[in-house]
């Protein structure tokens, strides 16, 4: 047998075993806590990272809830458009750029498009992705990589852009009162 065609076969033996690019949500709200328990065996960085583009719309709403429930939740001082504006721009930056999150970022949409209608309220669903992650040896569940790669993203991009401002500190990188303030002591020091 040629190598040619060895490889070829062996590349169509494995074309079933790739991840599908998008997971179906579960019909049934009694299932969904399965669903989201279910091992997702990926590498440890973002699945499909070299896949770029943008998402769609709905996706889009679905993240920008979740990121605006985070300001919200931490009272965050950004206005609604400031959120949208931020929620966009991270979003923009982490799909078009490698490691690109697509794959991590539409996942994540169907898990809170599912949470949301599994449950009455939209507060409820969001705080179900920000409860503590499983134990770390064990291979992440669904719920567990949105946490990872969706809930702690959004939560960093939140702090460097004013999280800081928001508990009263002023001395850290990237806010103009400065790193040479004196009054309140720096967040390192807590």
């Amino acid at each position: 047998m040629e190598r040619r065609t060895f490889l070829g076969g062996i590349a169509l033996a494995c074309l079933p075993m790739a991840a599908p690019a998008v997971v179906a949500v579960p019909p049934a709200t009694a299932s969904l806590d399965l669903w989201l328990a279910e091992p997702v065996v990926a590498p440890a960085g973002p699945r499909q990272p070299g896949r770029k583009g943008n998402l769609d719309p709905k996706q889009a709403e679905a993240l920008f809830g979740f990121f605006n429930h985070i300001g919200d939740r931490w009272e965050f001082p950004a206005s609604r458009e400031r959120r949208r504006a931020l929620c966009d721009e991270l979003v923009r930056m982490k799909t078009s750029a490698e490691p690109s999150y697509w794959r991590e970022y539409t996942e994540a949409a169907l898990v809170i498009e599912a949470l949301l209608r599994a449950h009455e309220g939209a507060a409820y669903a969001y705080d179900r992705l920000l409860e503590p992650m499983g134990v770390a040896d064990a291979v992440p569940s669904r719920i567990e990589r949105v946490k990872h790669f969706v809930a702690i993203e959004f939560i960093r991009w939140f702090m460097s852009k004013d999280g800081f401002a928001r508990f009263g500190y002023r001395n850290y990188r990237g806010l103009m009162a400065g790193s040479f303030a004196m009054s309140p002591p720096p967040y390192r020091h807590l």
